[in-house]
């Protein structure tokens, strides 16, 4: 669980995986991604409960994550699942010269890479306005009103 992962770019997930057994015990879960370079993994396999691990977001793009448990005694059946996953670019955006309202909280994560981390850029030699009615204010991440 959970069913599938989509999350962004730089980020980590967890995944775990549920394993009910009827006979036998489990040995060990592996966990495998079918594209290590769009998400990776660690551990790559657990050997007790609760069988998670920590999905890492490399590159965006789309792979799947196959969990299979292994048990005891050695001949009894073991079923791979696969669970798809999803890494999204970070997105930010900046206005030039434009307004900025919004009823409740305003969230642009701004990296500290950004040429100008200003929210609001000069068109003309003048910003735009930035309204905010919430009462947590405003998280720009590294940029600035």
């Amino acid at each position: 669980s959970p069913s599938s992962l989509k999350f962004q770019l730089g980020d980590s997930q967890l995944l775990t995986a549920n394993v009910i057994v009827q006979n036998g015990s489990v040995s060990r879960v592996n966990f495998t991604s079918a594209n290590s370079t769009i998400a990776s993994l660690n551990p790559t396999y657990v050997s007790s409960a609760p069988y998670t691990v920590a999905v890492y977001g490399n590159n965006v793009g789309s792979t799947t994550i196959t969990a299979q448990a292994l048990l005891n005694p050695s001949g009894s059946c073991s079923t791979p699942t696969s669970v798809p996953v999803s890494v999204e670019v970070k997105s930010w955006f900046q206005t030039q010269g434009g307004d900025v309202y919004t009823g409740g909280n305003l969230t642009d994560v701004i990296p500290e890479t950004a040429t100008d981390r200003n929210l609001s850029l000069e068109l003309d030699n003048w910003p735009g306005v930035i309204v905010h009615q919430d009462t947590d204010g405003i998280n720009l991440g590294s940029g600035f009103s």
